[in-house]
């Protein structure tokens, strides 16, 4: 018995690519995108208007004082220097200056 030969392609054809990576951009279409990007903020029309500015503003405040709110205060510590509060309270134009 004799090994069998393995078949010889007759004619090379072209070898198959890789696959290329969606996520890659090559440096020209980074700088065409960036170009467009750029194009698309200056062009006449694209300005916010105030009312929708003032909505953006109201509601990223309102969101900011709602964390705030959310953590508990820092604790200070008492100073053994402060004089510790009258019993009673006393107003502001009748304490005696420091």
């Amino acid at each position: 018995m004799s090994r069998p030969v393995p078949p010889v392609p007759a004619e090379p054809g072209p070898r198959p690519r890789p696959a290329a990576d969606p996520y890659v951009m090559s440096p020209g279409e980074q700088l065409m995108c960036e170009w467009e990007a750029r194009h698309d903020v200056a062009a006449p029309g694209s300005r916010a208007l105030p009312g929708a500015l003032q909505h953006y503003l109201a509601e990223s405040h309102s969101r900011e004082a709602c964390d705030r709110a959310a953590q508990p205060p820092p604790s200070r510590p008492r100073r053994p220097s402060q004089a510790p509060a009258p019993a009673e309270h006393t107003p502001w134009w009748r304490r005696p200056a420091r």
